[in-house]
């Protein structure tokens, strides 16, 4: 991300940066949400398994590796995102000039994140953790 902000910088552009600090992440996974996903991706059989057993009377998740898998789709939709763990960084750069485009961009995609955020954290009849 800094070499991406230098070079902007050195560009003569802006950059606007956003830093998201997601608390309880790992603590707020949808089991099903997370099941349904790992399916979708080919994983069946007693892995698949494995994971459904380990969420029985569980309100809490492995951790950040399964947290990542869980936030791949706001990385795939949103190209200006960087994750680490619960933290996720955004950057919009731009031209002078360019700044009220960004911002709207920038709102554009916290309305997607609020979305895909509310698609996951409640279904239908099922607690999210």
């Amino acid at each position: 991300m800094t070499t991406a902000w230098n070079q902007s910088l050195g560009e003569g552009c802006d950059t606007y940066v956003i830093a998201l600090d997601i608390s309880g992440a790992c603590d707020r996974v949808w089991h099903r949400g997370i099941i349904a996903k790992r399916h979708s991706l080919g994983i069946d059989g007693k892995l698949l398994s494995l994971l459904q057993d380990y969420f029985k009377g569980r309100s809490f998740v492995l951790g950040p590796l399964l947290w990542n898998v869980y936030f791949d789709d706001i990385l795939q939709l949103v190209p200006q995102a960087q994750a680490y763990a619960d933290d996720c960084t955004l950057s919009f750069t731009c031209r002078h000039g360019e700044h009220f485009e960004v911002i709207s961009k920038i709102n554009e995609t916290f309305e997607l994140i609020l979305a895909w955020s509310s698609k996951r954290h409640s279904s239908p009849g099922e607690n999210p953790t």
